[in-house]
Formats: structure tokens, sequence, C-alpha cells
């Protein structure tokens, strides 16, 4: 019967429509794709996973690349028991701002005006008018071009860990619309010594803009680290590449440290 059906339809002009469909449904089945906020994205729950794994423990420390609002650390807060340290990056002038009204007085919140990345550097950021998506990419889903840039200052992550005297991070969260890899570049000392327990990262359509494969991320993290794509109600280990992994479609990722055992 399934052969029947692979010779009735497989390569057909006529079910084309009907496979795009099971393509998206298939997709979206997998949490790829979808109207992305920190809900639907698996986000929240991945949070209370990691809230899970830290009781009884002095100080977790976070670090949120991109923080936008700041709805991530929000959780963080609310969400992980005891005490904390959370470092907020967010280069966009009118969002710092607005970070650093929100969070005035807080003393387990330290909020810095810079981006991140491989090497120091002043670059352009470019937003696109969709509320507060930027990019140090110029073009957002392949085509969009930006309404507007200011210039930003670029560090890397393993030179801010030591200027803080930082031996252990616990979270790092990185949502920089395709510079994902360049940050994660920026602190690979501190991944080959284990000294970074957990990163979430996002991959989309900017990894189109900044020329980043899935496959980069896999080369880079999977020696040290179990990845897994987050879904609203957990995650699922991802054990092999495979191409298939190259949707560029919004996707949150977790790389999480394996431990001497694994």
């Amino acid at each position: 019967m399934l052969k029947s059906f692979q010779r009735k339809m497989y390569g057909k002009r006529k079910f084309q429509l009907f496979f795009e469909k099971l393509y998206h449904f298939s997709k979206f089945g997998k949490n790829i794709g979808l109207p992305i906020d920190i809900y639907s994205s698996g986000e929240i729950n991945f949070i209370r996973h990691i809230a899970g794994t830290v009781q009884g423990k002095n100080s977790f420390v976070s670090f949120d690349i991109g923080a936008n609002h700041g709805i991530y650390t929000d959780y963080i807060l609310q969400l992980v028991p005891g005490e904390k340290q959370c470092f907020l990056f967010e280069p966009q002038a009118k969002l710092y701002d607005q970070l650093c009204a929100k969070y005035s007085g807080a003393r387990d919140v330290m909020i810095i005006k810079k981006g991140c990345g491989s090497k120091q550097a002043m670059v352009e950021l470019f937003s696109f008018g969709e509320d507060t998506v930027a990019s140090v990419y110029n073009t957002f889903k392949g085509t969009v071009q930006p309404k507007s840039c200011e210039t930003i200052d670029i560090i890397r992550l393993e030179d801010f860990f030591r200027e803080q005297g930082l031996a252990f991070i616990d979270l790092v969260k990185i949502d920089v619309e395709g510079h994902e890899l360049e940050v994660i570049k920026g602190m690979v000392k501190y991944l080959q010594e284990g000294k970074i327990k957990i990163i979430q990262f996002e991959f989309g359509s900017f990894n189109i803009a900044s020329r980043t494969f899935f496959k980069d991320f896999w080369d880079m993290l999977h020696t040290d680290f179990r990845l897994y794509r987050l879904l609203k109600d957990g995650m699922i280990e991802i054990k092999d590449y495979s191409p298939d992994l190259e949707i560029f479609d919004t996707t949150n990722y977790a790389a999480i440290l394996k431990l001497s055992n694994d």
C-alpha cells in the first residue's frame, strides 16, 4: 500500500500544494518556525527545567545576550531559586534605557550596553521596524531591508568573564539574530575548560545573512555538550547531525555540558 502511495503521489506536480502544507504542518509540529515568544518557544519550560537542577546552589550566574525587554531574565529571577547574578547585554540604545529603568535598584542585575562577538569591534546594528528586531546583518528573512542603524560596541564574553572574576557560568542565553555563532566563538576558551554549563541559542532566518549553518554549531559544541531542540513541553536530544537540521526558520536549541561519565 505504501509503495502504491509513493508511486501515485511522490514527485507529482498535482500533489505539490498538499506536500507544501504537509511540510509546514510537520515543521510547526517540531516547534520550528511558529510565531515566537517566550511562551511558544519552549523557553519558559526550559527555565523551569534549569531551576529544578540548581537546588542548593549558592549563586546562579546567567547571561542574557540580546536581552531585548528582559523577559527571559524576568523568568530567571522568578523561577530559579537562591541567589542570582544576572548580566544583560543589550546594545540598542532605546532598549538599554528601558532595561536600566526597569531594573533600577536591582542588586542582582547588571545591564551592559554592548553586543558580543568573536572579537572586539565597532559595528553597525540594523533595525528592521518590527518591534525591536535588530541585527548586525543588514537583511531580514533574506530580502527585508533595515529601517535604521546605530553604531555599537562588540566585546568578547570570555574577556568580560575574566574582568568580572567569574570562574563558572551556569547559563548563557543568546538571541542576537544571526550572530549567535560569533558570540559562542568569543567564549571558546571557557567552553573548552568546562566553565559554562548551558548555552541556549536561536537559529533562524538571520543565519542566511550570516552564512552560518547548524553544522557549525554542531561542530563547535557536540564534543563537550549534548544538544537539544526546545519544545513547548520539554526538549528532544539531537544525537546525530543531519542536513535535515538546516532549516532557516526560528528554532531554539540548548547545549548542556556533558557530565564526566557521559
